[in-house]
């Protein structure tokens, strides 16, 4: 990488299990002469799985290398000297992914992280959640009820056994209400 090439390669779709796996060369032959090079293959791959975005390097790289991910227009916002860097709840955007050598990029990939929403919650486990609600509900409104009825009986019962009592004192059927009182004139 010490010499500054006219000429820049890129391979869209390499895949990772390829990297490092030998030395790739290029030859161009023109007519002001042969450019023979080997070098070595080296895939950059940027992901986002859920609430993580991660950028990976496989194939022989150079510990002097740093690998960083940035917001656009931001200043770096992972900057390692690792094979794998990674940001846990990016912000929306366009990420870029890049390897390089004393602030020269060497590798580049772009990925645009969309706005995350809320996971949707499965439609079983609102059914369950129903269902418990509305048992839990069922049973609420049940003991309720049973406890309101059973006040009235007990409320109906006490005014049967008053209007008893009251009846039974109009009515007096004592020994002294029998007797007759006698005047002699």
């Amino acid at each position: 990488m010490g010499k500054k090439l006219p000429l820049h390669l890129t391979l869209p779709q390499a895949l990772p299990q390829y990297a490092g796996s030998g030395n790739l060369t290029l030859a161009l032959e023109a007519k002001t002469g042969k450019l023979h090079q080997e070098v070595n293959l080296v895939v950059m791959r940027a992901t986002q799985f859920q609430e993580n975005l991660t950028c990976e390097v496989w194939g022989p790289t150079s510990p002097k290398l740093t690998l960083s991910l940035k917001l656009e227009n931001k200043k770096a916002t992972v900057s390692k000297q690792a094979k794998a860097v990674w940001v846990l709840n990016p912000e929306a955007g366009m990420w870029q992914c890049l390897l390089s050598d004393s602030g020269q990029a060497l590798l580049e990939s772009n990925i645009k992280v969309v706005p995350t929403w809320p996971t949707p919650v499965q439609p079983m486990a609102l059914i369950v959640l129903g269902g418990v609600a509305g048992l839990l509900l069922f049973t609420g409104l049940g003991i309720f009820f049973c406890v309101r009825c059973r006040h009235r009986r007990r409320q109906a019962q006490r005014m049967s056994q008053i209007k008893r009592l009251l009846s039974e004192k109009k009515t007096c059927q004592c020994p002294h209400r029998f007797q007759k009182t006698c005047s002699p004139i």
